[in-house]
């Protein structure tokens, strides 16, 4: 009941972000900077929940209460968000709900089955949200904008709120106790401070990586709404999946820090993997494109194409990106020593580091180093993050841990090296315009292109 209710919430959050960023568009403009501020607002208050109301959470007699609270208030700001956002003051209404959805993780994490451990329950937590994020956005791109418009889907969503705030009051029960004892912070192979620090850099390389991601998805596949819901949706299902296999395949005896480095280790090094496959994408998305055929029965076979797009270049990086996550909060756990403080605390780090990464990324970085040097950036981060937390890694033998530092050094120095720049002709090129001619090689496609012959037509 508990990951239901979470998932209802998780497609509340990405429907009301959808709905809620397209209004504030009418108001502020649809600049990079109003963009920033808008997704600014909506991370910070989250941070500020998690903070906020993490230990909230640990005082609650029953937390589900606490949930139904927060997702009522939640759903208040749903129905009133159409007028309020309507203006640029409407940004306090966003920063105000999203401090409210900031504490429903800690509301949760303590209302979880004590058997199953922090880790889990936390991962477990992840995978239901994301996946109810994912289908918020399918819903709120493919269905209810274009049905309901923007207060419509604001007020559906808000219904929906209303609902599982009426679930979860009902459900409501004391707590059956805390969640069995964390292992003191002074057993942890990795100092706890190390950890939670790599939790907030994280968060600064995710969304940065999401800003490279987006610009590079927008050139090969549109910028379209439906193109924009297909990229979250394959971002927020990547970071579901990661949760799942953390609460369905975590590795026992493990220490949690340690899985940690390898998840940021891994994250950085399927960038790198990938790099290849980057400069490929407008060619097989017109390969695609040209075997799909323009009809009205076929579109719904198109947009999956593309959504097959989005996993194929995020699935990795943001697997690892999102079975982090649920480590991280033991080991906040373990710090602060209860779960709702632990939890909220490593959200609002989280957090802090996404809004960091938005405004970094979006608006220096991206326009000074271009998609090619942000996502290298983005992945350099992230392999120093587990290079220097296995370095720090006592419970590993030294050759080992150098062993793992120098395998990130040798793939950072490898990809500069030898990783070679994206020619800038086949992504300007907006492939997904054209249909026509089919069946070209990719040195074919290549050699069109270089010779300015139009093959596309």
């Amino acid at each position: 009941m508990v990951g239901a209710l979470f998932f209802l919430s998780g497609a509340c959050a990405l429907g009301y972000e959808v709905a809620w960023a397209r209004t504030l568009a009418l108001a502020l403009g649809g600049s990079a900077a109003s963009n920033a501020a808008v997704l600014a607002c909506f991370l910070g208050g989250l941070a500020l929940g998690g903070v906020l109301l993490g230990p909230a959470a640990d005082r609650a007699e029953r937390p589900l209460m606490l949930f139904a609270k927060l997702e009522f208030a939640i759903a208040l700001c749903g129905y009133a968000a159409p007028w309020a956002l309507s203006v640029p003051a409407g940004l306090v209404l966003v920063a105000f709900a999203a401090t409210l959805m900031g504490g429903t993780l800690p509301a949760l994490s303590r209302a979880m089955d004590p058997t199953r451990g922090l880790e889990r329950g936390v991962a477990v937590l992840g995978a239901f949200n994301n996946a109810g994020g994912a289908v918020g956005a399918l819903l709120a791109g493919f269905v209810l904008l274009p049905s309901l418009g923007l207060t419509g889907a604001s007020h559906f969503w808000a219904g929906v709120g209303v609902l599982t705030a009426a679930v979860a009051s009902a459900t409501a029960v004391p707590a059956s106790g805390p969640l069995p004892p964390v292992p003191d912070e002074a057993s942890d192979p990795v100092p706890p401070l190390w950890v939670l620090a790599a939790v907030f850099f994280t968060g600064i390389v995710t969304l940065t990586m999401e800003a490279g991601w987006v610009r590079l998805l927008a050139v090969v596949l549109g910028a379209s709404t439906y193109s924009f819901t297909v990229m979250v949706v394959g971002f927020v299902g990547g970071m579901g999946l990661g949760s799942w296999a953390v609460a369905r395949f975590r590795p026992q005896g493990v220490p949690a820090a340690r899985l940690y480095a390898w998840a940021q280790l891994g994250a950085g090094l399927s960038v790198l993997a990938a790099w290849p496959i980057y400069e490929r994408l407008p060619w097989l998305f017109w390969r695609m494109n040209t075997a799909i055929p323009r009809t009205e029965g076929a579109y719904p076979y198109f947009e999956a194409g593309k959504l097959a797009f989005c996993f194929l270049l995020t699935l990795p990086p943001t697997f690892f990106l999102g079975a982090a996550f649920p480590l991280a909060a033991r080991t906040a756990a373990a710090r602060w020593g209860k779960v709702g403080a632990g939890v909220g605390a490593a959200a609002a780090l989280a957090a802090l580091g996404n809004v960091a990464g938005a405004l970094l990324g979006g608006l220096a970085l991206l326009p000074a180093l271009g998609v090619q040097g942000l996502l290298t950036a983005a992945a350099g981060t992230s392999l120093a993050l587990g290079a220097a937390l296995s370095l720090a890694d006592a419970g590993l033998p030294l050759r080992r841990r150098a062993g793992l530092a120098g395998l990130a050094a040798t793939a950072l120095v490898v990809h500069l090296a030898w990783g070679g720049s994206w020619d800038r002709l086949i992504l300007a090129v907006g492939t997904h315009r054209y249909e026509g001619v089919t069946g070209l090689s990719f040195k074919a496609y290549l050699e069109a292109l270089r010779e300015k012959r139009v093959v596309l037509f």
